[in-house]
């Protein structure tokens, strides 16, 4: 008996019996904390996957935000064996915040005694970092008649949907259109009694009254009040020399003291002034807004001839903050990015001072050349052009001159069919929101 109580051969089994209990538990401790943790991660991709789905989804109401969000958060998660899984979605203004928890029972610590233990993740998703106005120029003029003025007016409308649909808030998102032939259209009743308008003016700039004009064999065109639709024309070229550049195209403000630098009223002729009246700047956000534009792309009609010009000009007017439209915002503002959208199907072939198509050429150069020259817009971080150009070529029209009038080479688009307009002003729209209304 006293051999086997001094006998210590047996102590290494003792010994190690007694010490595995905490080193089998600490292991399955660790085990379990790895598993927790990765549910932890997948909680965390879908939260941010469903959070980012929701911002593209509201506004929507309290309880389908938050059945639509569960089913997103559910799939994304996939299978796990958390319990009392649970989901809170707080929206807010340019926001949505979402907090997810569930309890994970350990595996292998639980045979130790360890009860199950919360794991959660939390997502942000922010949007509405900006705002843009979109002006589109668009030709309506007689070469735009049938399949292209219907594609037109889908691929326009889808661009209008896009934004739209991102908008989140007033104020997100302007939209302007500017159909054009030789002339533009305005209301004729809103701006009746507007001071930056003037009747009479002859075809060349240089004779500035009826007498002289006629003199030299040209034509005046007498418009008043009584008899004016609403039809513009070009602004009169910059001095007496007759100098090819007009205020148009170096963007000059209205001047009460010189007449030459005001806007003369047309006579309506269904050759040179288009169907559809000009919309200023509109928020698309609400539904009035949303179906005034929608109706201006709508009312387009096809007919008369082209000058680019004008309606590039006129893309201007509407982006800027000066007479004679004001909706939009100054030029340094920040978060703000102005588009223009230039669309035609065809060379230049007729302005108030010319049919040559080299003479209007130059000048719709000159306006694309003075738009991209204007400051850069400082505010923005980092700067960025006052106004980008997009040009959209449908078919035919003089690819050099409106790959130049673009910002950049990617922003100008050839279209060989007019069924591939749809899919530009899709991707311009997408590209315009994910760029600064759904961030």
């Amino acid at each position: 008996m006293r051999r086997f109580w001094s006998d210590r051969k047996g102590n290494v089994a003792v010994v190690f019996a007694l010490a595995v209990v905490p080193v089998i538990g600490g292991l399955g401790a660790a085990i379990d904390y790895s598993m927790a943790n990765s549910y932890r991660t997948d909680i965390q991709k879908a939260l941010d996957s469903t959070a980012l789905a929701l911002s593209k989804l509201l506004p929507l109401d309290e309880a389908k935000m938050n059945e639509v969000g569960m089913q997103y958060f559910l799939a994304s998660l996939g299978n796990h064996d958390l319990t009392n899984l649970a989901l809170d979605i707080v929206p807010a203004d340019g926001k949505v915040t979402l907090h997810a928890t569930g309890d994970y029972t350990p595996k292998l610590a639980n045979l130790f005694g360890a009860s199950s233990f919360q794991v959660g993740a939390r997502a942000e998703a922010v949007w509405s970092m900006g705002k843009v106005e979109v002006v589109l120029a668009l030709d309506n003029t007689g070469s735009m008649a049938g399949e292209k003025i219907a594609k037109l007016k889908e691929g326009a409308q889808k661009l209008v949907d896009i934004l739209k649909n991102s908008a989140r808030k007033e104020g997100d998102a302007k939209i302007g259109i500017v159909p054009y032939t030789v002339q533009v259209r305005v209301d004729h009743t809103a701006f009746a009694a507007a001071t930056w308008w003037r009747d009479g003016y002859c075809n060349r700039s240089q004779y500035k009254t009826e007498d002289d004009c006629e003199d030299e064999g040209h034509t005046w065109r007498q418009t008043n009040s009584t008899s004016w639709e609403g039809c513009l024309s070009e602004r009169d070229q910059k001095n007496e020399d007759n100098n090819w550049i007009s205020y148009d195209a170096l963007g000059t403000a209205v001047d009460p003291a010189n007449p030459d630098t005001k806007f003369p009223r047309a006579w309506n002729n269904s050759d040179r002034c288009p169907t559809a009246t000009i919309l200023p700047l509109t928020d698309v956000h609400p539904s009035s807004g949303y179906t005034a534009i929608t109706n201006k792309i709508s009312a387009m009609t096809a007919d008369g001839n082209t000058n680019v010009t004008i309606g590039a000009v006129w893309g201007w007017h509407l982006l800027d903050d000066i007479e004679p439209f004001t909706e939009g915002r100054p030029y340094q503002t920040k978060d703000v990015q102005k588009y223009l959208i230039l669309m035609t199907d065809g060379d230049n072939t007729e302005s108030r001072f010319s049919t040559s198509e080299t003479s209007i050429n130059n000048r719709t150069k000159a306006v694309c050349d003075n738009i991209k020259a204007l400051p850069q817009n400082t505010a923005n971080v980092p700067a960025t052009p006052a106004i980008k150009i997009w040009s959209i070529r449908v078919i035919n029209g003089n690819a050099d001159l409106l790959k130049g009038c673009a910002t950049n080479s990617s922003m100008y688009v050839s279209v060989s069919d007019a069924n591939q307009l749809n899919a530009v002003f899709t991707a311009i729209g997408s590209e315009i929101a994910s760029l600064h209304l759904a961030k």
